[in-house]
């Protein structure tokens, strides 16, 4: 008979008929025999994951109330935890003494605890306020409060050591030089060192010199195939050479006898000098050995995926052997006389940030090295949505484990897998696109479920990372990558900027494009920016002056929507809200300062989107690499961000997207004769059969076809113009204004185009692309957006045989001038694969000083291939009054106009047959819980639940799966809460 029917039969018999009973049935008996299931709990496995722990040296500590761990990682950290092992508080050893490197061996250990209960850290070539160390000890107390820094010797070079506290309170600390010698110094309570002396052995081990100390004082001092026995003076008293046993771990035992540990698998016991009293094989070999409290023997072999604890008698025979599913480098022993070991575990499939990923681990066992226990292992961190990652546990006699997610704090639980072999370590789980900072992950024994850990801090699901995304909502759909690159498809390595379609279309007139800068850093030319290679890295400059992690979630390229919150349900939907509660204020991206405090604070402060869809990234030249990579230049010290936005409009303004650029200097030198210029390849359709040409007078440089007839767009082909909308500004008499920011600023004017650089491909005596890579490439490009041949030398108008920035600066539509095609005399290149800069300058750019650039790209198509190069003109003073006017208007405008109160609005239709809207409205962000209910009262669906903005939403409840009849639905958003009625008829 189950436990579950067992229990009914006690029941009354009106319990018994209550179907509910059985639901509570598992509970009252769980509560019931909980004192008792716990008591079988023998023992726990932890795992730390705090991310600056990185624990590759550990010590367990037992405590009055608890445990302790204790180690190094990128700082010195002790952990303290409660009865069960879980992470009470960490306490991080001064975060000024910065660990340079892992300065020992998996055989030795930095820490010690001493006598009253502090700690001892050993620490190597590191500087801490202003004083170089070079070996030295740290002394805490059991708190974690640094005591003391003191230095044990300045010069040595040593590859491990060892330590020991004497029964004086004094301490030893033994040291491995790179050579065949090593030393050994002897240290006071205050840190000062009372004798240091150097030994000779050979060969020496891996291990590191073992110390161990005899009843009298003398202390013992082991390398290889060697033991130096040594008075309190450090002074030989007895030499013990072993040559057949090669040293891995050493112990005194209690009554002075000398058990070593080999590692060909071998123990031996002798007496102080040197005689074997007897001899046993381990079985494997051992790296740290102790006395236990029976007079027995304890052996630790730390390896991975398994490390090994073996118990022997005092006489060295083996009683028992366990595996534990993790690397151990510490055992010993509680008070309870069972073992205490502290290792860490390596958390593999990690996001790039986190990959090398190490955690401290305790376990604590019975004194037959047993316990029944399950461990999660998985890092506090953000997951990205649709991602796969590494679910990993620790687990002892438990064969079967269930993995549960919460996106609510561990208030529901959603079923992940069930009954899994504990054997597998692992399970592959693709993160869903329920997007939430309130993640948890949980982990049970499938037939015990008080046999669980769970995640020991919340974490974040979010939207998958976007290096590169598009922006789509008109007929343009144009793609931008977070480390500068313009109009070029990531994904198949062809055209980035489609026309006519957004979303849908699929015809390419731009292969890529982006923004270039050229100028003079202390009289040397450099040159940044993006073009088929990019000089930048992703990422913003922090206040410090260093650039953001580019893996950071930052740094993505962020899109955001007008009226996200009326798209329907779905995983678009979800991203956009999640962009706008994380708006990434501290990249540059614009936001509204609601109440003036001069900080962004959500659910009062407003993102600001430009036009109705919008991208953000923002990039820099920090990276030497990546800089010369471009043109072969080195850094300007800019930080780059960019604004890039479109219209869902019937006007001309759908066949046109708007870049804003701003570009600061945080670097330390001024740059003089600057130039921002705006790079495009077009490939109008076919790439091969295009001509290119500038309108000086509206800053447009377009493309458009040579026939009128493109192999792609057909008959006739449309033409395609990129304007300098925004020049940069620069001082002017105060009557002028100039566009800046968000609106106009007095005493300035915008520069014009300034130059227009035409690049061939193929054309033999015309400009081609600035060589890669190489500084000649600075050289070139800095003379072509200044409207040259890659020598420097200029372009002479065939005309009038003068020098000129502005190469076909004619009119197609009207016939004069120059221009390709019939406007150019005598020979003149073929129509093909073209290139072209539109630039303006110059300027000077001190550190800490910003410039503008805004770029309109824009489409259009008229009867025939020229007539559409005076149809793109048409569309200019749309474009202008837009941008200089109505984007000023929107621009300050909050994204959300606050809403005044509460409302939820009767359903319609209603009555309904099968489905129904219902509208609700919050004036605050809040937690809002939208569910349905029956005539009875009984909760039939959960049409919301989570964190929302304030807005006017619409939910759709579909009912086709329920019966007519009257059906209640009731919103709960903070403190408000009401109901009403609705009525299915079928």
């Amino acid at each position: 008979m189950g436990l579950w029917a067992f229990f009914t039969i006690l029941l009354p018999k009106k319990l018994r008929d209550n179907d509910n009973i059985f639901k509570l049935l598992p509970v009252f008996v769980s509560l019931i025999f909980l004192p008792f299931v716990r008591a079988q709990q023998n023992g726990f496995i932890q795992v730390y994951p705090s991310s600056e722990n990185y624990a590759y040296g550990t010590l367990a500590v037992a405590t009055t109330d608890g445990y302790m761990i204790a180690g190094y990682g990128k700082h010195y950290f002790i952990e303290n935890t409660d009865a069960e092992g879980n992470p009470v508080s960490v306490k991080f050893i001064d975060k000024n003494i910065s660990i340079n490197q892992p300065f020992t061996t998996r055989f030795s250990s930095p820490v010690i605890q001493t006598k009253d209960y502090g700690f001892l850290f050993i620490d190597s070539d590191s500087t801490y306020d202003g004083i170089k160390y070079g070996l030295s000890l740290i002394k805490t107390s059991s708190s974690g409060t640094l005591l003391w820094r003191k230095n044990i010797d300045q010069s040595i070079s040593y590859t491990m050591f060892n330590m020991l506290e004497s029964r004086d309170g004094s301490v030893y600390v033994s040291v491995q030089y790179d050579s065949a010698d090593a030393a050994l110094f002897k240290i006071d309570e205050d840190g000062n060192v009372i004798w240091g002396k150097d030994f000779h052995f050979y060969p020496m081990t891996i291990y590191g010199m073992q110390i161990q100390e005899f009843s009298d004082g003398s202390v013992l001092l082991a390398g290889f195939f060697d033991i130096k026995i040594l008075d309190i003076d450090g002074g030989i008293l007895n030499e013990i050479h072993l040559p057949s046993i090669a040293v891995s771990s050493i112990l005194i035992t209690s009554d002075d006898g000398i058990v070593a540990a080999s590692s060909n698998a071998r123990l031996v016991k002798m007496d102080k000098s040197g005689n074997v009293l007897w001899t046993q094989d381990s079985g494997i070999p051992l790296y740290r050995i102790f006395e236990t409290s029976d007079g027995g023997i304890a052996g630790l072999l730390p390896d991975l995926p398994e490390s090994h604890i073996l118990k022997f008698s005092s006489s060295g025979n083996t009683i028992w052997h366990k595996e534990f599913q993790t690397y151990i480098q510490y055992t010993g022993q509680a008070a309870d006389n069972g073992f205490m070991m502290a290792g860490y575990v390596n958390y593999y499939n990690l996001p790039p940030a986190e990959i090398g990923r190490v955690m401290p681990v305790m376990i604590k066992t019975d004194t037959e090295g047993s316990y029944t226990s399950a461990a999660l292992v998985f890092p506090k961190t953000s997951l990205n949505a649709s991602r796969d990652y590494s679910i990993q546990w620790l687990v002892s006699n438990v064969p079967y484990i269930d993995i549960d997610l919460s996106t609510d704090k561990g208030s529901t639980w959603k079923e992940l897998v069930r009954s899994l072999s504990a054997e597998e370590r692992d399970f592959i789980w693709t993160a869903p696109f329920d997007l939430s900072d309130n993640c948890l992950l949980r982990i049970q024994d499938s037939n015990d479920p008080l046999i669980s850990d769970q995640s020991d801090s919340i974490f974040s699901i979010i939207p998958p990372f976007n290096p590169y995304d598009n922006v789509s909502i008109n007929e343009v759909k144009m793609w931008i990558g977070n480390n500068g690159y313009g109009s070029h498809n990531p994904y198949t390595d062809g055209p980035g900027f489609f026309w006519p379609g957004g979303e849908d279309s699929a015809i390419g007139a731009v292969f890529q494009d982006g923004l270039v800068w050229g100028g003079k850093v202390n009289g040397e030319i450099r040159t940044g920016g993006s073009t088929y290679r990019s000089g930048l890295q992703p990422g913003y400059i922090l206040p410090d002056g260093t650039p953001a992690d580019s893996g950071a979630l930052s740094t993505q390229v962020w899109k955001i929507r007008k009226n996200w919150q009326d798209l329907p349900q779905g995983t678009g939907r979800d991203q956009y809200e999640f962009n706008y509660n994380h708006w990434p204020v501290e990249t540059g991206i614009p936001w509204l300062d609601a109440n003036s405090d001069g900080d962004y604070t959500p659910g009062i402060d407003r993102p600001v989107i430009y036009g109705d869809e919008m991208l953000f990234n923002a990039a820099n030249d920090f990276d030497t690499t990546t800089a010369r990579y471009l043109y072969g230049s080195d850094p300007m010290g800019i930080e780059m961000q960019c604004i890039t936005f479109a219209k869902d409009t019937s006007t001309a303004l759908k066949d046109a997207v708007f870049k804003k650029y701003k570009v600061i200097n945080k670097g330390n030198s001024t740059i003089t004769d600057m130039y921002l210029s705006y790079w495009t390849d077009d490939d109008m359709g076919d790439a091969n059969d295009d001509y290119i040409g500038v309108d000086t007078s509206l800053n447009l440089g377009y493309t458009w076809n040579a026939t009128n007839d493109d192999p792609v767009y057909g008959s006739p082909p449309p033409a395609i113009g990129h304007m300098i909308i925004q020049g940069p500004r620069i001082a002017a008499s105060s009557d002028d204004s100039a566009r800046f920011g968000n609106g106009w600023v007095k005493g300035y004017r915008n520069l014009e185009l300034s130059a227009f650089g035409a690049n061939f491909k193929n054309a033999l005596a015309w400009p081609g692309d600035p060589s890669q890579g190489i500084y000649q490439g600075t050289i070139e490009l800095y003379n072509l957006i200044r409207g040259l041949y890659n020598d420097g030398s200029s372009f002479n108008n065939p005309f009038t045989n003068e020098p000129t920035r502005f190469a076909l600066d004619g009119d197609p539509v009207t016939g004069i001038g120059w221009y390709e095609g019939d406007g150019w005399p005598g020979f003149h290149p073929q129509p093909g694969d073209r290139r072209f800069y539109i630039t303006s300058g110059p300027f000077n750019l001190a550190p800490g000083d910003t410039q503008e650039i805004g770029i309109a790209i824009f489409m259009a198509k008229s009867s025939t291939n020229i007539q559409s190069i005076a149809a793109l003109r048409e569309k200019v003073p749309v474009l202008l009054n837009y941008y200089n006017n109505e984007l000023v208007k929107e621009s300050k405008t909050p994204a959300i106009t606050p809403l005044n109160d509460y409302y939820l609005e009767q359903n319609y239709p209603n009555p309904f047959n099968s489905s129904t809207t219902i509208e609700y409205r919050i004036p605050e962000k809040s937690n809002v819980t939208i569910k349905i209910y029956d005539i009875l009262g009984r909760e039939v669906r959960t049409l919301n639940q989570g964190e929302q903005v304030p807005w006017h939403y619409k939910v759709n409840f579909n009912a086709l799966s329920l019966a007519s009849g009257v059906y209640f639905y009731r919103i709960t958003a903070g403190d408000f809460i009401q109901t009403k009625k609705m009525i299915l008829l079928k």
